[in-house]
């Protein structure tokens, strides 16, 4: 299941159930009607959250999905797998628009750049790296290398476009923006 909750009274008002396996990612929609979940058994799904419905199942990657980002287009999800890949769903065609075979291990993070843009998708990986990817045909704009471990997470600022990677290696670091 994954929950929704009411930061003000601490109350839950949504439970979900449809996953067959251990709910890991979760994304909302820019304007907030829409909300992404990924489990452990490789599946993704897109809610609507005025109806409660889930109202596409991403069925495509071969192993657990990890995380998963709303383009702020509002018509594309990426999703990052154990699999190496990532996968860009047109959530107008309900389908599959690109299959990226993205990393040499588990593609541990994606995220759009925020804001209007969207001009890039980051991703990391447990190969150590992080990969800058253009909108426009999601083919690879460059690789960021430093961390001596697996990259687990990255983020992107609204401000100045700058990249925050950590990793297990301990370490924090900072990207020029892109």
């Amino acid at each position: 299941t994954w929950r929704m909750w009411d930061m003000e009274t601490g109350a839950c008002i949504l439970i979900q159930e449809g996953h067959a396996d251990a709910v890991y990612g979760l994304a909302f929609q820019c304007d907030g009607a829409l909300v992404a979940t990924s489990d452990l058994a490789g599946i993704g799904r897109i809610w609507d959250l005025r109806s409660g419905k889930s109202v596409f199942v991403m069925k495509g990657h071969t192993k657990k999905v990890i995380g998963l980002d709303f383009n702020p287009n509002g018509v594309e999800v990426a999703s990052g797998s154990e699999d190496n890949c990532i996968r860009i769903w047109d959530l107008r065609r309900k389908g599959i628009r690109k299959n990226i075979a993205a990393h040499l291990s588990m593609v541990s993070c994606v995220k759009y750049q925020p804001g209007n843009e969207g001009c890039f998708l980051l991703s990391t990986s447990f190969d150590n790296t992080v990969k800058i990817w253009g909108t426009s045909g999601y083919s690879q704009v460059t690789s960021l290398k430093g961390h001596e471990g697996r990259v687990t997470y990255c983020d992107i600022s609204p401000k100045d476009s700058s990249i925050v990677s950590v990793s297990s290696d301990r370490t924090m670091k900072f990207w020029g923006g892109v």
